[in-house]
């Protein structure tokens, strides 16, 4: 968790705001299926709709339940949107910390005396400037990533066990056996 902290103390309301939008994408992910799933069921009442029935038309293209397209596209938006919201306040964040990575580190070369600086060597040096700095803040970028997985699974878990019990449980089964 140190490397969440290098990005919650750099901009908290930002890094809060990140993970926000982060589960409110992976909630409208774990959304989706049931969306579609419950679009492709038969309805009920196509029975009693009445002969001179004319289906929405978008785009030249038939759509005969309007609601569920228009729900499913409000989701889809709603994924795209506030993932990429996500992404990009963090991003930023991460931008600035590191930014402020190096120039801590660049203080605490240029306090060090010379003896130990080529005992270090520069390309080590360069090293920590070029490669271990951007890793270690992509590693804590990845936290939103990792929460709208996290989320979609959950959601998903859910609705299977919502569905069908036994197949849940063999899931579970299976996911810990993979583990």
């Amino acid at each position: 968790m140190k490397l969440f902290e290098i990005l919650s103390r750099k901009s908290p309301n930002k890094v809060a705001a990140s993970l926000t939008a982060g589960l409110i994408a992976g909630v409208a992910y774990a959304m989706l299926i049931p969306i579609i799933l419950s679009a492709l069921e038969e309805p009920v009442n196509r029975m009693l709709q009445p002969i001179d029935f004319e289906p929405f038309r978008f785009l030249n293209v038939e759509i005969s339940e309007h609601r569920f397209a228009l729900f499913f596209v409000v989701v889809c938006l709603t994924v795209l949107i506030f993932r990429s919201a996500s992404q990009l306040m963090l991003t930023r964040v991460s931008m600035e910390a590191t930014a402020d990575l190096r120039k801590l580190f660049y203080r605490r070369v240029s306090q060090l005396p010379i003896a130990q600086l080529e005992q270090i060597g520069s390309s080590r040096i360069m090293a920590v400037l070029t490669n271990d700095v951007p890793r270690v803040v992509q590693g804590a970028g990845a936290v939103p990533d990792v929460l709208i997985s996290v989320l979609t699974i959950f959601g998903l878990l859910g609705f299977l066990l919502y569905l069908n019990v036994d197949v849940f449980y063999f899931i579970l089964g299976a996911i810990g056996f993979g583990i």
